[in-house]
């Protein structure tokens, strides 16, 4: 499943604002089984470095509550991207998304906003 295909697939997630960051993670989970994606839950990728969801195309997707920390993010974006297991990089965010990292080691970042699924911007 191509990253274009995952990204479409996230953005049709529709949920209020969460308590924790376990309940986005379910949901994505549901919407994974529902479109028979296979995947595992979180993969150790390197010594302190682990992803909430891997698929088995090695999409990494990392869900963040609230607003992310943009260094952090960034930093944990490439570390991902510089794993062997890792094709692609999905941040999935509640809401105050950046999108200026692209590409990190060659390999695509997408970004999914949950807030913009709600048809407002918070």
């Amino acid at each position: 499943m191509s990253v274009e295909n995952i990204l479409s697939i996230l953005k049709t997630i529709k949920t209020g604002v969460v308590s924790l960051e376990s309940e986005v993670v379910f949901l994505i989970e549901e919407k994974f089984k529902e479109f028979d994606i296979e995947y595992s839950k979180e993969v150790f990728l390197s010594k302190g470095c682990r992803v909430d969801l891997l698929t088995e195309d090695g999409i990494a997707i990392e869900v963040k509550k609230g607003k992310p920390n943009t260094r952090s993010v960034s930093m944990q974006i490439q570390r991902y991207a510089s794993s062997d297991k890792v094709t692609a990089v999905i941040l999935v965010s509640e809401r105050g998304l950046f999108s200026h990292i692209t590409e990190a080691n060659g390999k695509p970042i997408g970004y999914v906003s949950l807030s913009s699924n709600w048809g407002v911007a918070l």
